[in-house]
């Protein structure tokens, strides 16, 4: 029977986790009547050459109004990004404006990222 309460709990959990990990999400809050759409995105940056220089990009990313989160998955010659923000309140493409602009641990005045998604 302990068992079987495990399972089930497992199960939900699970099921769960699979919802949270859906592209987007709707929520509504009652006391604001404002609608937040999360939309949750994978950038691939190309030019970030050290962990000082994600760590720039994540930080501006996330000064944004609307993100939710940033977090890099990948890091390499092209490092991969995950984005979650509301579109309510901002964009992919200021997102991505906001990583154009981002300058370099070596030289804050360089702009040589490049962005895909």
């Amino acid at each position: 029977m302990k068992n079987l309460i495990l399972l089930i709990a497992f199960l939900c959990g699970t099921a769960s986790l699979a919802t949270a990990q859906t592209a987007t999400t709707v929520s509504t809050t009652d006391a604001t009547e404002q609608t937040e759409l999360i939309e949750t995105t994978v950038l691939k940056v190309k030019g970030a050459t050290c962990k000082t220089d994600l760590g720039m990009i994540v930080s501006n990313i996330q000064k944004l109004d609307g993100v939710k989160s940033c977090e890099v998955l990948k890091h390499g010659a092209v490092t991969t990004m995950e984005v979650s923000y509301d579109t309510n309140t901002t964009s992919l493409n200021k997102i991505q404006k906001t990583v154009l602009t981002t300058g370099t641990c070596e030289n804050p005045d360089e702009r040589r990222y490049q962005v895909k998604i």
